[in-house]
């Protein structure tokens, strides 16, 4: 019998919202009973950017994930909510963007998508619905640059 797994989702923080921060998301998973078999992470790009973690180039991906990794484990990330950002990095706003067009750019998709420590993850496209075709133009971009 497989057991259904919770994911906690990172915010982009500001007002009382928690989870912006990897300590206190490894803070709340710790907190949980069997928490390392039934839980885990959602990685939203744009609430990183948001919560002002440097994530807009291979470089600051890279050192975004590895703190990420060190404070609660890559292993720990299921799912990738894939979205650029219109909010400026740090603002602690949830901006949604079509990719490409915001400020973490299409290189950032790049950097994480080619990261190896998570090619095990589901990755849900959560961009505007501005249109009906939004969702296959912005399936096509992550295509392209996976």
């Amino acid at each position: 019998v497989r057991a259904i797994r919770v994911l906690l989702e990172n915010m982009a923080g500001g007002a009382r919202r928690l989870g912006s921060e990897w300590p206190e998301l490894k803070a709340m998973l710790d907190g949980i009973d069997q928490s390392r078999e039934r839980m885990g992470i959602c990685l939203d790009t744009a609430h990183v950017w948001g919560a002002g973690h440097a994530f807009s180039n291979a470089v600051d991906v890279d050192r975004t994930l590895d703190a990420l990794d060190n404070a609660i484990g890559l292993d720990r990330v299921f799912v990738i909510h894939a979205n650029d950002s219109k909010a400026l990095q740090g603002s602690h706003r949830d901006l949604h963007e079509h990719i490409g067009k915001g400020l973490l750019g299409e290189k950032t998709f790049v950097a994480l998508f080619k990261d190896p420590r998570l090619q095990h993850c589901a990755v849900i496209l959560e961009t505007p619905k501005d249109d009906p075709s939004a969702d296959m133009r912005n399936l096509a971009i992550l295509r392209r640059l996976c």
